[in-house]
């Protein structure tokens, strides 16, 4: 596999070249981010290209950079909140298998324009890692908790089909939506509750990646929108201090 390369063409084009998601690419990405935020002529882009991708965790996040850890974790949501809070209109057009920063970012854009037979993988979870750019905030946002919990703890994936049925794609994302206040009732309670019983029977704190879901999705029931990205960011921080320990 190759490692991702972003090229940006006549300021209205992205595209993704490549699998393996570097360091040295996230930071290209940012810039050229902020370079498009910076131009007033800007008014969409397009983004193209590979969108079955991965994160080289073992490259972004190792001991050499620990003292980076929360400038790199900071980064990644800056990454998103910049296409997401921009004034230009953002759309993804993607095909076939859609993971990992491809498919985050894919999820921070104004429109997401998928072929028919894309599948959407949102299966973190058997790599013990949860999703790096705030996208459970997103989700739980967009899809609501009960789909959101499906999603991210037992179904994994969407396909075409599924994903044209829940407005994810081919439908315009408000993104004013994030900035709506959760909210916690009975049926947010039960439901939690069941899925928190499943998830602990069924893999009994082995994979700790599922209990920092749990943990995000009710930490963030009564918090808005940059809150829960801080509260997303500070369990993302807790499981790659576990994985370090490791390296």
């Amino acid at each position: 596999m190759s490692i991702i390369d972003f090229e940006l063409s006549n300021n209205s084009i992205i595209k993704i070249k490549g699998f393996d998601l570097d360091y040295k690419a996230l930071v290209n990405l940012h810039n050229i981010l902020v370079k498009l935020s910076q131009n007033n002529k800007v008014k969409k882009v397009n983004i193209i290209g590979n969108f079955n991708t991965q994160l080289l965790v073992n490259d972004i996040f190792t001991k050499k950079k620990y003292d980076k850890l929360n400038e790199i974790l900071l980064l990644l949501q800056t990454i998103t909140k910049t296409i997401e809070d921009s004034n230009i209109v953002y759309t993804a057009f993607i095909a076939n298998l859609v993971q990992g920063p491809a498919l985050e970012i894919a999820m921070s854009c104004n429109f997401i324009k998928a072929k028919i037979g894309t599948t959407l993988n949102f299966n973190f979870t058997n790599d013990e890692q949860i999703p790096f750019f705030g996208t459970i905030q997103r989700i739980i946002r967009v899809l609501g908790y009960k789909k959101a919990l499906e999603l991210l703890l037992i179904n994994k994936s969407l396909n075409y089909e599924e994903a044209n049925n829940l407005d994810i794609i081919n439908n315009k994302i408000d993104n004013t939506i994030y900035k709506k206040r959760p909210f916690w009732d009975q049926t947010f309670t039960n439901t939690f509750i069941y899925f928190n019983s499943k998830i602990h029977s069924k893999y009994q704190n082995k994979n700790l990646a599922y209990n920092a879901i749990l943990s995000i999705i009710f930490e963030s029931s009564i918090c808005e929108y940059n809150i829960g990205m801080s509260i997303e960011k500070r369990w993302l921080k807790w499981l790659l201090l576990k994985k370090l320990k490791k390296i």
